[in-house]
């Protein structure tokens, strides 16, 4: 593990300049709309804005495309799961770069926001419907975004750049003895 990396896995998360207040502002513009459209919106309403984008209020139980409606608990724990896996990749990984910590940024505020929405009504607020897509919201759009981001990142790194992800380091592999300098 190089010193930066070991630095950066020492210091708290909200410390790091970029995935912080990214993940904050994500969370923040999730709550606010989900509460301004359960003010202004009845569920199961809906006010058309243009072309094929709607606004419609849905209580959704379940998860992407209203799958596994009902499994609230099974749910919320596994939103919790998500969450922490973010944040030991990210601990893990800090020193992979920019598009890394905004993908990582995108999904972790995206998982809290709809994580809160479970956790405070057993249910999560959708309200965007763009034609025959499944009405979503802004955390659903934070994630995809983040995993987008993600996978471009994966896939179009060159091989051997400093920012690409090599797998975990050495201490978290399987079978390798872990590092006493970290």
């Amino acid at each position: 593990m190089t010193t930066a990396a070991k630095a950066q896995s020492g210091m708290p998360l909200w410390t790091d300049p970029l995935l912080f207040p990214l993940a904050i502002a994500v969370v923040a513009a999730d709550q606010i709309s989900k509460y301004l459209i359960t003010h202004w919106l009845p569920v199961d309403e809906s006010f058309h804005l243009f072309g094929p984008l709607s606004l419609t209020h849905v209580i959704n139980s379940g998860t992407a495309f209203g799958l596994f409606q009902n499994f609230t608990f099974v749910l919320t724990l596994a939103s919790v799961v998500a969450v922490a896996v973010l944040l030991i990749f990210f601990r893990t990984q800090a020193s992979q770069g920019r598009w890394f910590k905004l993908s990582l940024a995108f999904m972790l505020g995206g998982a809290i926001g709809n994580l809160i929405d479970r956790v405070a009504q057993g249910h999560v607020t959708d309200f965007i419907h763009v034609g025959w897509w499944p009405v979503f919201n802004i955390a659903d759009s934070a994630v995809v975004v983040g995993l987008a981001m993600l996978m471009w990142w994966v896939f179009t790194a060159p091989s051997g750049h400093p920012s690409r992800w090599p797998g975990p380091p050495p201490e978290y592999r399987a079978g390798a003895a872990p590092d006493p300098g970290c």
